[in-house]
């Protein structure tokens, strides 16, 4: 409802940015007091637009008469945490796969080489 902190998204966001890096939090913009639609500063365009820009999902609600779904917006926070987390963690297993498998091979190509230095080369076919 008040334009005053709607204008502040942006500026905050941009300074949540700089501290915290890297930039993967995660967001979602709630407009309150939805129950309040004669005092309106900031229309539901305005705040769509705005999460449009912040890559997050938007919700009105009111804290008063329970209007809007404020669980849902909730709930969407948590998934968008839960699959950044996910995201994450493919990444880290593909990377620790990856250190793995270099980790086999250079083991295989040592005991290899020892072995072949033992043995005579020509008799074993690898």
């Amino acid at each position: 409802t008040d334009r005053g902190s709607f204008e502040e998204v942006l500026p905050l966001k941009n300074l949540l940015d700089e501290v915290k890096k890297p930039k993967n939090v995660t967001l979602i913009l709630v407009g309150n007091k939805a129950d309040l639609d004669h005092s309106r500063q900031v229309s539901t365009e305005e705040g769509e637009k705005l999460a449009t820009e912040l890559a997050c999902a938007f919700y009105e609600c009111s804290a008063c008469t329970g209007e809007g779904n404020i669980m849902e917006a909730f709930y969407e926070l948590c998934r968008e945490v839960r699959r950044r987390k996910m995201v994450q963690g493919k990444t880290r297993r593909r990377s620790s796969t990856t250190h793995v498998k270099q980790a086999i091979n250079k083991m295989l190509t040592k005991i290899s080489t020892t072995f072949l230095q033992k043995e005579n080369a020509t008799n074993w076919i690898f």
